[in-house]
């Protein structure tokens, strides 16, 4: 069994390499480190209120990393669209790419809802 130092720098090695904090439904590793930061927040792993300050302390200069599995995969997604539009100069299609375009549809037809709900309380 590693050391809380032992994890900790496994664990911030992990944010710095893969640009998000562990997720628990990924590979052996990453549902490891997930595991390990969970049971230090919870308090279910004996560590010093020292050790909780430094994760803090770490976690906090690394905040755009920590995010959901969603919030990553959202962002991820964005990034692929962004260099869709700029290598191919028009958005995708069913035929381009009908993955990134069935996504893109989605969220396009989630913010339009979410904008007719909003003029919808707004008005008086």
């Amino acid at each position: 069994r590693k050391s809380f130092d032992e994890r900790f720098v496994d664990f911030l090695d992990y944010i710095d390499t893969n640009h998000h904090i562990p997720f628990a439904s990924s590979d052996d590793v990453e549902a490891s480190l997930n595991r390990w930061y969970n049971n230090v927040i919870k308090g279910v792993l004996d560590v010093t209120e020292e050790q909780k300050k430094r994760l803090e302390a770490e976690l906090s200069k690394r905040e755009e990393y920590v995010m959901t599995s969603s919030e990553f995969s959202f962002i991820e997604k964005c990034k692929d669209l962004k260099y869709f539009v700029s290598s191919e100069y028009e958005l995708p299609t069913n035929k381009t790419d009908a993955l990134l375009y069935n996504w893109f549809s989605k969220q396009e037809k989630n913010h339009l809802s979410l904008l007719l709900k909003r003029r919808k309380h707004i008005k008086i």
